[in-house]
C-alpha cells in the first residue's frame, strides 16, 4: 500500500472498507520553558489565540503524523483512516498531542503528489537532477518551470513546488489543489514551523517557507509556453500568480529520437 492511502477522512474514494482491524495509537508530550509558561499565562489572562503554545503544538502534530505505529500499519498494507488530534494542559502548561482512534497521517510526500497531479507539456512532468541542481517542469493550463541551482535538499525543492501549486498558482487551480491535499498542506506548513513561527498556519506561512527554501536552494521560477515549435521561458515570481517580467527566451523544441 502507498502512503497516499492514508487519509484524515472516514472513507477513501475508490475503495471500500470491509473490516476495521483496530486502533493505532501514539502520544507525544512537550512542555514550554518557565519563561514560555510565564508569557503564555499572561496571554491566557487576556484571552484569544495563545501563539506561544501554538509553536509548541505544531511540531507535536507533525511528529504524530509520522508515528512508527502508523508507518507499520502502512507497510503491512492496511488503509489507515481518520486522524484525530487531542490537546490538553497538564500541571505547568504541559502540552500533549495525542493520535488516537483509527489513526492516520498526511497523504504522502510532496514529490509524489506533484508528479501524480500534474502533467508535462506532452506527457509526464519533466524533472532532471545533476549534481546540486534540479529542474522541474509541470503543466496544468500553463507550464511552470522551477530550477534549483544550489540544491541542499531535494525534498525541500519539491516542498516549494508543492506549496506553490497549493497557494501561488492561478487562484482557481491553487484552491482546488489545496482542498484536495489539505492534510499534506498542513504537514508541510507544520514541518517548517520553527523557521516561520511568527506566521499562522495559512498562506502567510506558506509564503515565508517558500522564500526561505528558495534562498537555501537557489530556486528560480519561470512560466513556459510552447508555440510554433518553440519553447519560451518568461521569468516569474514564485509568490505572484500569473506574473512574468522581461522578455521571453525561446528555443526550438528538441524532437525525440
Amino acid at each position: 500500500m502507498q502512503r497516499s492511502m492514508i487519509t484524515g477522512a472516514f472513507a477513501l474514494p475508490g475503495h471500500t472498507v470491509t473490516k476495521d482491524l483496530g486502533i493505532v495509537r501514539g502520544i507525544t508530550v512537550r512542555s514550554r520553558s518557565i519563561v514560555g509558561n510565564f508569557f503564555g499565562g499572561l496571554q491566557s489572562l487576556v484571552g484569544g489565540k495563545l501563539t506561544i503554545y501554538n509553536r509548541t503544538l505544531e511540531p507535536v502534530l507533525a511528529t504524530d503524523r509520522n508515528r512508527p505505529a502508523v508507518a507499520l500499519a502502512c507497510a503491512a498494507g492496511y488503509f489507515v483512516r481518520s486522524q484525530r488530534a487531542q490537546t490538553f494542559r497538564v500541571a505547568m502548561f504541559v502540552l500533549a498531542g495525542m493520535l488516537c482512534s483509527p489513526a492516520g497521517a498526511d497523504a504522502t510526500n510532496s514529490r509524489d503528489i506533484v508528479l501524480a497531479e500534474r502533467s508535462g507539456h506532452s506527457d509526464a512532468p519533466q524533472f532532471h537532477r545533476r549534481d546540486k541542481s534540479l529542474s522541474i517542469e509541470i503543466c496544468v493550463d500553463t507550464c511552470s518551470y522551477f530550477v534549483a541551482r544550489q540544491m541542499r535538499s531535494e525534498g525541500e525543492v519539491w516542498d516549494v513546488v508543492f506549496l506553490h501549486q497549493a497557494f501561488f498558482d492561478a487562484v482557481s487551480a491553487a484552491k482546488a489543489f489545496r482542498a484536495k491535499h489539505v492534510a499534506h498542506v498542513s504537514a508541510v506548513l507544520a514541518a517548517y514551523a520553527h523557521n516561520c513561527s511568527n506566521y499562522p498556519q495559512d498562506a502567510s506561512r506558506a509564503a515565508c517557507i517558500v522564500k526561505y527554501l528558495a534562498r537555501r536552494n537557489g530556486i528560480n521560477y519561470a512560466f513556459v509556453r510552447y508555440e510554433r515549435g518553440d519553447r519560451c521561458e518568461l521569468a516569474g515570481e514564485l509568490l505572484v500568480p500569473s506574473s512574468g517580467t522581461g522578455k521571453a527566451k525561446c528555443a526550438p523544441v528538441k524532437s525525440s529520437p
